[in-house]
């Protein structure tokens, strides 16, 4: 065999041709019996089974007459499938289910195919039809339940100790083995080898852990939950991770295991933060900071800090920097140059959002250098990510799109589709400032399709808010406003209020373009209003800054509005924000004082925060300003 096998004539709902198909097979097997001889053996067989309505104790007849032509070896092997909980299976997880040698499992596989009681849809992957699943399931009621519970552990041990191999190549920190090797598993040597295995597998791993979820075996579901997690983080989907952790963050409850419910629970977090659940991820991570505080785990303690400074970055950027310091001491304290990388990452995201872009270029620099060292590409990709996006915020957009491109390159190269899910969108509002409206549009599209296989909802609302600004941009109002208000309506399904305040941020900017200013104002007061709610006062500048844009667009007194957002801007250190309410100001108050000495001077303090910045805006600051002192404006 060297590839996919033509498929059998028959699907799982075509009963009786099955049966005839099996019944030919097995005539075929016996070329000295006569018809006769097999009629009536047929019927005796069909008597056994009375009970049964007439089809269907044909086709039980059937099986049974194939399952009885059977050697006693391969009576086991197909009794021994029914007890698989997944939807297929290869030849290394028959051998431990079996208990049988590797190539044995492969032969034995392959005759039970040639008898038509399996098929194998994949090269070397095997499936048992429904009503053949069912009948073998049946069959192993008559084994003892020592020998069926044997077989079923060697099953979760095979797949336990593959996953977490795999995983030792997919993740950064990868845990311990918790079961023994089984006698045969494949080689997984490379990152590509175990993401190709986990994308295989993760069905039955599913499957396996939630066969273990109603029986005895918190430990093999605690550890498959814990060997899955970066692979389903990264490419989802999320609503099945969510409920793996959760169900492994009550077993290991259940069995007093502390440590594993603060894993599990951190986890769930972890997941809940990428769906947009802020506060559910917040009081998980605090759950799991406590657990690993009682169990005196510094390096779990300061991976909980962590998660908690990302969730706090939705607009608490003075306490996410707190979270993240803490984070960072504890693990130099313990020598975790990896965790060190990720709090230095995530610092350097702090200082972005605070518009302190000299600080990010240090931190990001100081983060790659670390991840480089370690060999960590997902790392490496993110801080690439982060250096562009102060070249693309300083207004080097050729570099910008330089690194975002090496950043989602490498993510493919991993095979991060979550990394992917999140270069795109960055790379999309380059090409929007660089003028390329149609590459960024096909990339904000490329972004939302890979969301939407991830089941990455939150995802999906932001790449829809980037697409629709991008069409904003090119003329089509009717089309941004309707991406704007689809996002609008995710962000509020998602309970996401962050999300939702800029949604009606864009909705506003849409009203603004096409000249309906009242519309626009209700609109960016209501963003304002949402920002301020769930204290994200970065979103509250650039709320107000775009309110006194409109203000002055519409004749209306914008620079209250402006102070206001000056007032803001410098209270949470946002530098950029603080220059953009202080040009508005200037502009405000260039029309009403002829002499322009007021504006003159505020907008030199806005062009000296532009230029220590290096940001995008200062030569159009500048150049205005120089037409103010030469008295031309």
């Amino acid at each position: 065999m060297t590839g996919q096998r033509s498929p059998r004539p028959y699907g799982c709902a075509d009963t009786c041709p099955l049966a005839i198909i099996l019944l030919a097979a097995r005539l075929a097997h016996h070329p000295a019996w006569d018809l006769t001889t097999f009629t009536d053996e047929f019927a005796t067989a069909q008597d056994r089974l009375g009970e049964l309505e007439a089809d269907n104790r044909a086709v039980a007849a059937a099986f049974d007459l194939s399952y009885r032509d059977l050697p006693p070896h391969l009576q086991r092997l197909f009794r021994h499938l029914g007890l698989h909980p997944g939807p297929d299976i290869d030849p290394y997880a028959t051998a431990a289910l079996a208990d049988i040698p590797l190539a044995k499992a492969r032969r034995h596989l392959e005759t039970l195919y040639a008898d038509h009681l399996i098929e194998e849809p994949a090269r070397h992957r095997y499936w048992l039809h429904d009503l053949l699943r069912e009948y073998a399931h049946t069959l192993t009621t008559h084994d003892p339940a020592d020998t069926r519970a044997q077989a079923t552990d060697r099953l979760l041990t095979y797949y336990t100790h593959t996953a977490e191999t795999a995983d030792h190549r997919l993740n950064t920190t990868p845990r311990p083995h918790t079961t023994p090797a089984p006698d045969a598993a494949p080689e997984l040597t490379t990152h590509g080898d175990a993401l190709a295995w986990m994308r295989t597998e993760y069905p039955n791993l599913l499957a396996c852990a939630r066969h273990t979820a109603g029986h005895t075996h918190p430990t093999h579901l605690i550890a498959l939950a814990n060997a899955m997690a970066v692979f389903l983080r990264q490419q989802g989907p999320w609503d099945q991770a969510i409920t793996l952790h959760r169900t492994a963050a009550e077993t290991a409850h259940l069995v007093n295991d502390a440590h594993n419910e603060a894993g599990s629970l951190r986890e769930l977090g972890r997941v809940l933060w990428l769906t947009g659940d802020n506060a559910g991820a917040a009081e998980l991570a605090e759950q799991a900071l406590d657990l690993f505080r009682a169990l005196g785990d510094r390096s779990g303690e300061a991976n909980a800090l962590w998660d908690l400074g990302r969730v706090r970055l939705g607009g608490d950027y003075a306490g996410a920097a707190e979270l993240f310091e803490q984070a960072l001491d504890v693990f130099r304290a313990l020598g975790d140059r990896l965790g060190e990388a990720n709090a230095l990452r995530e610092l350097g995201r702090v200082r972005w959002l605070m518009g302190a872009y000299t600080g990010v270029t240090e931190l990001a620099e100081q983060a790659l250098d670390l991840f480089r060292a370690l060999g960590d590409r997902n790392g490496e990709a993110g801080s690439l990510r982060d250096l562009g996006r102060v070249l693309w915020l300083t207004g080097d957009y050729v570099g910008a799109a330089g690194l975002a491109e090496q950043a989602l390159d490498l993510y493919r190269v991993l095979g991060n589709r979550l990394g992917e899910a999140n270069a795109l969108p960055e790379l999309s509002q380059v090409r929007q400032l660089m003028g390329d409206y149609v590459g960024a549009a096909g990339l904000a599209e490329r972004a939302l399709d890979v969301c939407r296989d991830l089941g990455d909802r939150l995802g999906e609302a932001n790449a829809l808010r980037e697409l629709g600004e991008v069409r904003r941009l090119m003329g089509d109002y009717v089309g941004a406003a309707g991406l704007a208000e689809r996002a609008l309506d995710l962000y509020r399904v998602l309970g996401n209020r962050q999300g939702e305040a800029f949604a009606l941020h864009e909705l506003g900017m849409v009203r603004t373009q096409v000249g309906d200013f009242e519309a626009a104002s209700k609109l960016l007061a209501r963003s304002h209003s949402l920002f301020k709610e769930v204290g994200d006062m970065q979103g509250e500048v650039e709320a107000l800054n775009s309110t006194g844009d409109l203000l002055a667009e519409s004749d209306g007194q914008a620079i209250a509005v402006y102070q206001q957002a000056l007032f803001l801007a410098r209270q949470i250190r946002s530098f950029l924000g603080e220059a953009h309410a202080l040009e508005g100001i200037a502009r405000c108050q260039a029309r009403t004082d002829s002499t322009h000495q007021a504006a003159i001077a505020t907008l030199r303090e806005a062009v000296a925060v532009y230029q220590r910045l290096g940001a995008a805006e200062a030569p159009a600051a500048t150049e205005y300003l120089a037409r103010l002192e030469a008295g031309q404006a």
